[in-house]
């Protein structure tokens, strides 16, 4: 748990400085469940697989490749990644 949002460590590390989950995505992956048919509101460092939902800017977007959402990589800016519904 980090500011309030549960993260997963992907990759063994020891504890430093500047590594806080929101600035080392590389180590940390945000730890949030999807339920079919209901839209998670989207942020960096989410792990979005094929079909999930995402609320973006007050639009519904549905995942079309698995990926870990990244700095920029917004619905609006990745429609290779997201469609609107």
């Amino acid at each position: 748990m980090f500011n309030g949002k549960e993260y997963i460590c992907i990759t063994s590390h020891f504890a430093h400085k500047g590594w806080e989950p929101e600035k080392r995505m590389d180590l940390w992956l945000r730890n949030v469940i999807h339920v079919s048919g209901k839209a998670t509101a989207w942020e960096k460092g989410i792990k979005w697989n094929t079909g999930d939902l995402a609320e973006y800017n007050g639009k519904i977007y549905v995942c079309c490749s698995a990926h870990v959402s990244q700095n920029g990589w917004t619905p609006e800016n990745m429609t290779n990644l997201w469609k609107k519904k």
